[in-house]
């Protein structure tokens, strides 16, 4: 079971069942940037059985969903209660 984290299985007692993606014990690698998941001309970086986004200067969150640069000379701020 090198291929996966023992959290993503199950002990059978004499066996084992993974809860993965395709593949048979999750031998297989499934390569999530190819649905192209970041935002804002982020990078994604595969990752087992997840995928990380490399955000530009001023855009966060887990997809750099999140614009917080300069429009038209304004500064975002957040204030809660608000939304935009």
């Amino acid at each position: 079971m090198d291929a996966v984290s023992m959290d993503q299985c199950d002990d059978l007692h004499g066996g084992f069942r993974c809860h993965c993606p395709p593949g048979n014990n999750c031998e297989i690698e499934v390569d999530e940037c190819l649905s192209d998941p970041c935002q804002n001309g982020a990078t994604s970086s595969d990752e087992f059985d997840a995928f990380g986004c490399l955000c530009p200067d001023g855009i966060e969150g887990v997809a750099c969903e999140i614009d917080r640069r300069e429009k038209n000379g304004a500064t975002c701020i957040d204030r809660p209660g608000v939304s935009r």
